[in-house]
């Protein structure tokens, strides 16, 4: 099967709102760090699934993961200091 179809994202995912399926994006920055940590805090009933993309290069041999604090934030952690901007995009129901 095709994993790009568009059926892999409901339509609710268009919805937004405190009732229904509801995505997050969105930038942020760091300064010669190796975490930064994004809240939502009463924004999701469970921890939703992010994903983070460096709009940089990360330098050879660092990685990079992302952890949650429950339902309230999510940290991307470096193995390596980093500096420049970090895009995100969440996705969850609250």
């Amino acid at each position: 099967s095709d994993v790009c179809s568009s059926d892999l994202v409901n339509g609710g995912r268009l919805q937004t709102g405190t009732q229904s399926n509801t995505d997050m994006n969105g930038e942020v920055t760091v300064a010669a760090a190796t975490s930064t940590t994004y809240s939502f805090a009463g924004y999701y009933l469970v921890h939703p699934e992010c994903t983070a993309t460096p709009q940089f290069d990360i330098g050879t041999g660092n990685r990079f993961w992302i952890t949650y604090s429950g339902a309230t934030s999510f940290a991307v952690n470096f193995a390596q200091a980093v500096t420049g901007k970090i895009s995100y995009v969440c996705l969850g129901r609250n």
